[in-house]
């Protein structure tokens, strides 16, 4: 897998904001196609771990964006005339949109007036959701800059987490960034926990 598209998937499953991820433009069309068609979309860790309906929305419609956008920069320069996105893409976004307008019975003023102009309403506190953290203990600066990656080398942690601060009056629903750094610690020096038993986190 193209090291861009391996940063990617990473992403997506780690749940990182599409504003803080890079598309791969460099790469055709056709190839970002198939890849967020077969190995996110019916990739069969996100069959099993789907991150929360929110955060998808926001990628694939972000994702969707950047690759129209790509579809547009080839067409004019004549690579690939033919190109179209997988419809299934399409229509995974179009399943993860709320209905317009609210439910039967809602009688607030502004509810009524978001139905009549078919505004979707706002969802809420952020729901639960899967989030997979993907390592490589030879690179424990999970740094790839060029070249192809094997993903099947690389470590995974699947968590199902809340993405609010406090949840059920305790904040042990998350994992915070402190024990990323900690683990990027040991990581980085092995002998420190090498013939160790944890006691408690």
């Amino acid at each position: 897998m193209n090291y861009q598209l391996f940063a990617l998937l990473r992403g997506f499953f780690s749940l990182t904001p599409p504003n803080a991820l890079e598309f791969p433009s460099s790469l055709s069309p056709t190839q970002i196609n198939e890849f967020l068609l077969n190995s996110i979309l019916l990739g069969e860790h996100c069959q099993l771990y789907p991150p929360s309906t929110q955060w998808q929305k926001q990628f694939w419609k972000w994702a969707i964006a950047n690759l129209e956008e790509l579809s547009r920069t080839y067409t004019d320069a004549e690579h690939d005339d033919d190109f179209e996105i997988d419809p299934r893409i399409y229509a995974h976004y179009l399943a993860l949109l709320p209905p317009a307008g609210p439910v039967g019975g809602l009688s607030d003023k502004n509810s009524r007036s978001q139905l009549g102009r078919g505004i979707p309403l706002s969802g809420g506190p952020p729901s639960p959701s899967y989030i997979t953290h993907i390592w490589d203990f030879n690179d424990p600066c999970n740094v790839v800059k060029s070249g192809n990656v094997d993903p099947d080398t690389y470590y995974r942690a699947t968590l199902l987490e809340s993405r609010t601060t406090i949840e059920s009056g305790t904040t042990g629903l998350r994992t915070w960034f402190a024990s990323f750094v900690l683990s990027q610690y040991l990581i980085l020096h092995p002998g420190i926990c090498v013939a160790c038993s944890i006691q408690n986190m």
